[in-house]
């Protein structure tokens, strides 16, 4: 036999009677239907995901750019490895930056048009969590060889 524990709505954050409540019901964090919290979650909230993966694709551009030309320039006198290293990190910060607009587009879109309550926790809650741990192996696997380079100075000392 299964129980059921009715959990009540709380309020965690309130400005000028906009407030995030988590709605056990439907399995999501909840703005207020305020117009003060209509303006919060259109242009605050999802304008600082799309400002900051705005700022990281011109920073991504930029340093592509900036990378085709040195190595195109200086192919014979730049280490192989320090062009590898270089390269490496340009690709884990694209991935990274591939792997949020993808979890955006889940939790800010796809959300909208969820049916039932558990599409809403999987478009929402679950991909925030795949991301985040997606993320942590990504970082991973671009950087094994400094992780076995520490781990084999930590074990000589």
């Amino acid at each position: 036999k299964y129980s059921t524990i009715e959990f009540e709505k709380k309020q965690y954050i309130s400005v000028d009677g906009c407030y995030l409540t988590y709605d056990f019901n439907q399995f999501i964090w909840m703005f207020s239907e305020t117009k003060a919290c209509d303006i919060f979650q259109k242009y605050v909230d999802f304008g600082v995901l799309v400002s900051v993966s705005s700022v990281i694709l011109v920073l991504d551009s930029a340093t592509f750019v900036i990378l085709r030309k040195k190595y195109k320039l200086s192919t014979f006198h730049t280490p192989k490895a320090k062009r590898h290293n270089e390269i490496m990190f340009y690709v884990q910060s694209v991935s990274q930056m591939l792997l949020y607009v993808f979890c955006y587009f889940f939790y800010c879109i796809l959300s909208r048009y969820a049916t039932n309550g558990w599409t809403l926790f999987l478009y929402t809650t679950v991909s925030w969590s795949i991301m985040h741990s997606v993320e942590g192996v990504i970082i991973t696997v671009f950087n094994i060889r400094l992780i076995f380079r520490l781990r084999s100075s930590a074990v000589k000392e």
